[in-house]
Order: C-alpha cells, then sequence, then structure tokens
C-alpha cells in the first residue's frame, strides 16, 4: 500500500479487509457507479482510500458474479415468472420475431391480476394535480389509468 496525504491507498485487492471488501460488493451489486463508491468508501472507512482502476476491476467482477457477464439475470427473471404464475397471476414471454431476443415481458401479479378484474375496462385510476403553476391559476390534472400490465395510459383535463 501507498501511504498519500496520510491516507492508505489501496492498489491490490488483497489489502482490503473483509469489511471493505463486503462493502465494495454490496455498493456494486446496488449498481453504484466508481466515482459514488469512492465518496462512499473514504466516508464509512476514513484514512484508507481505493484507486478506481482497483474498484472498476471489482465493480465488474461483482456485477458479473450475479447478472452473469452480459449483465441480463435471465435464471432470476424467469424464476419470478415462474412463482407469479404459480400464485395464480400471469407472466408471458413473447419472442422476437426479428431476433433471438424478446419482443415483450408481459407481468401481472396476482393481485394486479385482481384489480383488473374488479375495476373493469377503465381500469383503477389516479389522478396527481398540479396548483396555480400559471398566473390564470389554471390546475391541471393528470389523470392515470393503470392497466395492471406494468402499462400506463394518460389523460389529461384541464379545469
Amino acid at each position: 500500500m501507498i501511504l498519500l496525504a496520510g491516507r492508505q491507498q489501496i492498489i491490490y485487492e488483497v489489502y482490503l479487509t473483509s469489511d471493505e471488501a463486503e462493502y465494495i460488493k454490496e455498493l456494486s451489486q446496488n449498481r453504484s457507479d466508481v466515482p459514488t463508491i469512492l465518496v462512499l468508501f473514504e466516508e464509512k472507512f476514513t484514512g484508507r482510500c481505493v484507486v478506481s482502476k482497483l474498484l472498476h476491476r471489482l465493480r465488474s467482477k461483482h456485477l458479473d458474479s450475479k447478472y452473469g457477464a452480459d449483465r441480463f439475470n435471465l435464471v432470476d427473471l424467469f424464476k419470478k415468472g415462474e412463482r407469479i404464475n404459480r400464485e395464480g397471476g400471469t407472466f408471458v414471454v413473447v419472442p422476437s420475431s426479428d431476433d433471438f431476443g424478446f419482443q415483450a415481458i408481459h407481468g401481472q401479479p396476482k393481485l394486479m391480476k385482481e384489480y383488473a378484474e374488479t375495476y373493469g375496462r377503465d381500469g383503477l385510476k389516479m389522478a396527481d394535480g398540479t396548483h396555480k403553476l400559471s398566473q390564470h391559476d389554471s390546475i391541471f390534472v393528470i389523470w392515470i389509468v393503470v392497466d395492471c400490465l406494468l402499462k400506463s395510459k394518460i389523460r389529461r383535463d384541464l379545469n
């Protein structure tokens, strides 16, 4: 390790304590970027600093271990889909006709399926309003119809 301005510069993974290594792993798997990890690490472990080159390597290693080298965790996605289907919901994957990918993935847990049946065609409505944002004291209300398939339609009403 190098001592610079009273702080230990960690350049190799073997110089990390188990707490430091676990902290970097958690931040990496929570999708924090390297500059954020640097700042949070230095706040938590005062007097110690990890060089960014090492953090880039460690972050990639942890993301690969969780999501795979392509960064998509399809195994967990399909496990979740199987659980949704088993619990009475709907999980459908529509394959793409252009390539070997997905055109769409529709997920509807059991509770959302019940909402859709209860509220019918117009669906569950939510509203959000903005008040007196202009000189004319207009109220702008955004109505959202939640269709329970992770898609929303927006209807605007001006009063």
